[in-house]
């Protein structure tokens, strides 16, 4: 093959690349973005049980409806998962399920993701899923018994993952994706929405990037620069190597005379329930006010004590039962049930969860049923009076 000859080959094949990666840009996304009704909003608030990464207390979400058997969504997979690397300090990714009627394995790559969710594997199959897509997508049967060989590689227990997959509790969490995805209008995949606007889908990771820039120049100028008053209560519980750390100690306690922190606090004699009365509260601030450290690895008392991440044990941080990433960072939300837990990697944290309390609602006033608040002693804060 002569050298004009050989250039010519070469070009048009970069030729058809790109006319690919722009089709799959455009096989599923309007050719605009555009705008949803204020019912609709509702389905893309952040659920409790939503798969996420980055920041949980970022001003910016970018919502993704995909199919795991979809050829545009595989293209946008190293996109994403580079976006979660860039910018996971400041934006709140969501990774929500919508498989395809017209794929085969559409449904059937949801549930084994989800399956994997249940040994707490759900990204990890997430990405060997899209990564061997030419693998399995050709199946001609929907079984899925054809992601049994990733789930095996990932050390999951196989029989759990068999059973998990055709679990009625799984295909329930899938089709709750599909259904709020049905509601807003989603008819393709991958679907974007940032900040509540569905996006036209970028044609390459710089674009991407320049919408997300942009959607942070904008929150900037309308996030406001001081804290302003709230009056939030979150319940929460810290366990250290299995044992329940007692917050309601004097030294711990926030009152006239050992005032802490008038942001955040525990009073009352009461370690069970984060008072907040300023946002931008995080775990951070609070345990700071305590005089503690949480970092992504280490929880440190007031006394210097550090119980940190090794190859025995775990740090984790839950809310609502759903772990969560970058727990210094996060800010504490009304109605929050908060547990920090460190231990054993194989520890059962059922009994953990158990002793979070249900109060907080009570201190917010929002579950007036059970009673009013008790009359807190008043510790000088903002969102508080002294009668």
């Amino acid at each position: 093959m002569n050298n004009k000859l050989a250039l010519g080959v070469i070009g048009v094949s970069i030729l058809l690349i790109v006319g690919i990666l722009i089709s799959a840009a455009r096989s599923s996304t309007s050719d605009s973005s555009t705008t949803i009704s204020e019912t609709s909003k509702a389905q893309l608030q952040v659920r409790s049980n939503d798969h996420v990464r980055g920041n949980q207390s970022a001003s910016v979400v970018l919502i993704e409806y995909l199919d795991f058997q979809c050829p545009a969504c595989a293209a946008y997979h190293p996109v994403v998962n580079q976006l979660v690397a860039d910018y996971g300090d400041r934006v709140l990714f969501v990774t929500r399920h919508f498989p395809l009627s017209g794929h085969r394995n559409g449904q059937t790559s949801s549930l084994a993701v989800e399956a994997a969710n249940m040994q707490g594997k759900f990204w990890e199959m997430h990405d060997a899923v899209f990564e061997h897509q030419s693998e399995w997508s050709s199946n001609t049967t929907a079984s899925t018994a054809h992601f049994e060989p990733y789930a095996k590689n990932l050390g999951l227990d196989l029989d759990k993952f068999k059973s998990d997959s055709a679990s009625s509790q799984v295909a329930a969490r899938v089709q709750e994706d599909v259904s709020s995805g049905n509601s807003i209008g989603v008819t393709g995949t991958p679907s974007f929405f940032l900040n509540g606007i569905k996006i036209q889908n970028p044609r390459s990771l710089e674009e991407f990037k320049n919408l997300l820039d942009s959607e942070l120049n904008k929150t900037a100028a309308q996030t406001p620069t001081e804290p302003f008053e709230v009056h939030e209560h979150a319940d929460i519980a810290v366990f250290l190597s299995g044992k329940k750390l007692d917050l309601s100690l004097d030294k711990y306690q926030s009152t006239d005379e050992n005032h802490l922190d008038e942001a955040t606090h525990v009073h009352d004699n009461n370690g069970n329930i984060l008072h907040k009365h300023q946002t931008g509260v995080t775990l951070g601030k609070f345990f700071s006010s305590l005089s503690m450290e949480l970092t992504d690895s280490c929880f440190k008392l007031d006394d210097g004590k550090s119980y940190c991440i090794d190859d025995s044990n775990r740090l984790k941080v839950f809310v609502n039962q759903t772990p969560v990433e970058n727990y210094a960072s996060y800010e504490v939300k009304d109605l929050d049930r908060i547990l920090v837990s460190y231990g054993p990697k194989d520890e059962n944290l059922e009994s953990q969860f158990s002793a979070l309390t249900d109060d907080a609602c009570i201190y917010s006033e929002t579950c007036p049923e059970r009673g009013s608040p008790p009359e807190e002693e008043c510790v000088g804060g903002l969102g508080t009076t002294c009668d």
